[in-house]
């Protein structure tokens, strides 16, 4: 199934600043760019939706229709991964990681001081409880609407109404979501319907990271593109066959992108 990029969508500027990868508009950007962005976007009480994407979720939208639609769908889509900023950088001259845990730092820190709040709906009851204490200890005037973790969703499964209403009452400017790639993808995409002044972003493992529940691999690692191995190590039963696809996919891509 072909799928049509909607190139009038421009939250972040011209089409010209994305790159299609596997059918999916990548956008070529930097933290900072995307931070002063999304600050202008939430004055104009604008509602958009902000994917991170690996080459791991690429190759899962090749299996999941919902996923593609997701990823297609969405407002913005930014490489969180070294191989994808690699192919961006071949095709667009120069692109930056946008990485999950620094976006979710960098905007919570410039959005510290005013009325702007943020929601946080993933992982388990412990991580978001954790999550929630360190970033009101690193930054004091964060406003925080509320957090839940909806448990083992299951991957398409949508969230009750009675929740969805919850959620929706505290009015966040910000819903972060932390469910994985994939699960969190199709989850925004169901769901964004009922948050018409929300900035929905998915952020992967963020919450684990910034909760302090698993470690993140060195920044030198993650430059050079040797994350992957620094958490294969850490979790090798779950995540060896998630790399050994990603690495079969990513050969595929360059040989496309040539």
């Amino acid at each position: 199934m072909k799928y049509k990029i909607n190139r009038k969508k421009k939250p972040f500027g011209s089409y010209v600043n994305r790159y299609p990868i596997n059918e999916v508009p990548i956008l070529s950007s930097s933290i900072p760019r995307l931070v002063k962005k999304i600050s202008k976007l939430l004055a104009k009480d604008a509602p958009i939706t902000i994917l991170t994407c690996t080459t791991y979720g690429l190759y899962r939208s090749t299996q999941n229709n919902l996923l593609k639609e997701a990823l297609v769908g969405s407002d913005i889509v930014v490489p969180d991964g070294m191989p994808l900023v690699w192919i961006l950088m071949s095709k667009r001259g120069g692109s930056e990681r946008i990485y999950g845990p620094d976006l979710m730092l960098s905007i919570c820190q410039a959005l510290q001081n005013t009325s702007y709040s943020h929601y946080f709906y993933g992982s388990t009851k412990g991580t978001v409880l954790r999550l929630v204490k360190n970033m009101i200890n690193k930054y004091p005037n964060i406003n925080i609407a509320g957090h839940y973790s909806p448990g083992n969703l299951k991957i398409g499964q949508k969230e009750s109404k009675h929740r969805i209403k919850k959620i929706s009452k505290t009015k966040p400017s910000i819903v972060w979501v932390g469910l994985g790639e994939e699960k969190q993808d199709i989850w925004i995409h169901l769901h964004k319907k009922y948050f018409p002044h929300s900035i929905i972003i998915g952020v992967g493992a963020a919450f684990d990271f910034l909760a302090d529940t698993k470690h993140q691999a060195p920044l030198y690692v993650q430059r050079i593109g040797l994350e992957w191995l620094f958490r294969l190590y850490q979790e090798p039963k779950r995540l060896w066959k998630r790399y050994l696809l990603s690495a079969l996919f990513l050969i595929k891509l360059l040989f496309k992108s040539r």
